[in-house]
């Protein structure tokens, strides 16, 4: 599980490194905590969506006994994501984990690598099969839109 682990760290690291790059604004502990425990209670109880902010689909994914689910939260006031939530389902032990990979915020940070730590080996591994395509993807589809721009200048 360990080489698991340490894949997944690398490849979101990379990720987390790249959104901090961006100048935008660091997941608070407020949005952080919203993501992780109001998003459920709000689901659940039917509540309204959080004031200053929405969230856009981003992929839903099962893989094995998994599902994985993203969302982007964004800020309205300054349309920048201030995390993304992740909808980790576990049809082997019927538990539903809600997760945030923050971004420039290594206290929050430390929590989410924290959370995912505490997986079964099974659930890390086809965590880390998702998010590394799920990262080529984005990668590959940032290229192909930098190669649009330039052709349009």
């Amino acid at each position: 599980m360990k080489n698991y682990t340490a894949l997944l760290i690398l490849i979101l690291g990379s990720i987390l490194n790249c959104s901090a790059q961006n100048h935008v604004a660091p997941t608070t502990e407020e949005e952080y905590n919203y993501i992780t425990k109001g998003y459920q209670t709000q689901i659940s109880d039917g509540l309204d969506m959080k004031k200053g902010y929405h969230f856009k689909d981003m992929f839903d994914v099962r893989r094995g006994n998994y599902q994985f689910t993203t969302k982007e939260l964004f800020r309205e006031s300054t349309d920048e994501v201030a995390g993304i939530l992740v909808i980790a389902k576990s049809f082997v032990s019927n538990r539903t984990y809600y997760l945030c990979i923050p971004h420039d915020n290594q206290i929050l940070i430390e929590r989410y690598w924290n959370d995912i730590g505490q997986w079964d080996r099974e659930m890390s591994i086809m965590y880390s099969q998702v998010f590394t395509l799920g990262y080529g993807e984005v990668v590959a589809a940032i290229h192909e839109d930098k190669k649009l721009l330039k052709a349009t200048h």
